[in-house]
Order: structure tokens, then C-alpha cells, then sequence
């Protein structure tokens, strides 16, 4: 249980810091140029498909003969078979990508809203005082977008912690696939070893855990909110 729960607060992390880093560089990228409703578009598709269908073709790329192996070995000129799937080392960052990739749209999407309501004239006002733009962003555009971050967090706190289809298929063959969340653990207890209770009691601790952080993060977003009004 315990190396589950870590597992779990890894990969929580990994799926909120990272998703929202890139989301936000895209979203100040994608903010002022044309066609912005096509590269939203393209960016959101990845959110529509099933989690078991993505992490199918993930686990195909991650394989030891898959496309990121062949990619490495054209690059280098030699073989490269390394099972990214199949180490402690790589298998939680490997699955986080895929994370990334899937939720990217929706964080971008709703980073770009957040964007869209901060009003324009401070923004001109610290151009025309000879601010530079990573003071406008530290000073007036993050102090604004803050709410709208923490809503962010919010989903993919939520998301990371109570991600199972993703991770079932692409841990694949993985002999630690039973630890690698609390998720995946609660059902090897309830349907492998028919643990009911225990794999009960390990979906109340994960729930609990999932309102707990929420919970938190509401309140914070919302004494952000009452102070920038």
C-alpha cells in the first residue's frame, strides 16, 4: 500500500505540473496569432479519444521495437531496444508523457479563456511605462490567470489521482504494475486477490485524498478570486 500511495503522489504531481507548463507556454504562444481556433482544435483532439485506445498506441511507441526505440536508433546509428514500459526507472515518467499529451488540449483550452479575460489596458499601460514582458507576466498577466491555474489544478489533481485505464494498458506486462498507483492497486486487491474489503477500503483512502487536495485548492482559488476583485 505505501509504495502505492507514493506512486500515487508522483504521479498526481507529474500530472499537474506538467500538463500546466506546457499548457500555459502554449496558450501565451497561441494567444495573438491567426487561426488559433485550429490549433486549438488540433491540440484538444488527443482529450476525445478513449484513455485504452491512446495508452494501446503509447505502449506500441514505448515497445522495445516501437517508434521511439527506431527514432533513437536512426538517430545514433546503433540498436536500441531499451523496454521504457518495462523499468521502475521509466515506466512512471513514460506514462506521464502520455498523460501530457492527452490532457494538453483541455489545460491549453482553458488557459487561453483565462487569458482572454485579463483586460488589455494594464497590460499597455506597463508597455508604455517600458515594462519588459516578463515583468508584464509576473506582475499582471499571472496574478490574473491565478485563478484560472488553480481551476487547472483542480481537474488534473482529480485526473492524476484516479487515473486506472491509462496506466492498465500501457503498464502492460510491467511487474510492478500492481503498485503503480492507487487506482491499479484497489483493483488487483478487489478482482485479483478478491480482497472486497481492503480493495474497499483502499477506494475511501483515494477518494478521501481526492477531496481532501480538491477541497484545499477550491478555497485557495476562490480567496484569489475575492482578492483580485
Amino acid at each position: 500500500f505505501s509504495e502505492a500511495l507514493g506512486n500515487t503522489a508522483v504521479w498526481a504531481v507529474g500530472a499537474v505540473i506538467f500538463p500546466l507548463a506546457v499548457g500555459l507556454g502554449l496558450a501565451l504562444l497561441l494567444r495573438n496569432i491567426p487561426f488559433q481556433e485550429t490549433f486549438k482544435s488540433l491540440f484538444f483532439l488527443p482529450r476525445v479519444l478513449a484513455p485504452t485506445a491512446v495508452g494501446a498506441v503509447w505502449y506500441y511507441v514505448y515497445a522495445p521495437r516501437g517508434v521511439l526505440n527506431s527514432v533513437i536508433t536512426g538517430a545514433t546509428g546503433s540498436p536500441f531496444d531499451y523496454g521504457w514500459l518495462y523499468s521502475p526507472d521509466t515506466v512512471t515518467g513514460s506514462v506521464i508523457v502520455t498523460f501530457v499529451w492527452q490532457t494538453l488540449g483541455i489545460t491549453m483550452v482553458l488557459l487561453l479563456l483565462g487569458l482572454a479575460a485579463i483586460p488589455r489596458d494594464p497590460i499597455e499601460a506597463a508597455r508604455v511605462d517600458g515594462a519588459s514582458s516578463g515583468q508584464i507576466f509576473r506582475h499582471i498577466i499571472w496574478p490574473l490567470l491565478l485563478p484560472t491555474v488553480l481551476v487547472v489544478t483542480i481537474l488534473n489533481v482529480a485526473a492524476g489521482f484516479t487515473t486506472f485505464d491509462l496506466l492498465w494498458v500501457m503498464a502492460g506486462d510491467y511487474p510492478g504494475k500492481r503498485t503503480l498507483s492507487l487506482a491499479v492497486y484497489m483493483y488487483y486487491e478487489s478482482f485479483s486477490n478478491g480482497a472486497w474489503a481492503y480493495g474497499s477500503a483502499v477506494a475511501v483512502v483515494l477518494g478521501a485524498m481526492v477531496i481532501a487536495v480538491s477541497a484545499l485548492l477550491a478555497v485557495v482559488q476562490s480567496r484569489v478570486s475575492r482578492n483580485i476583485r
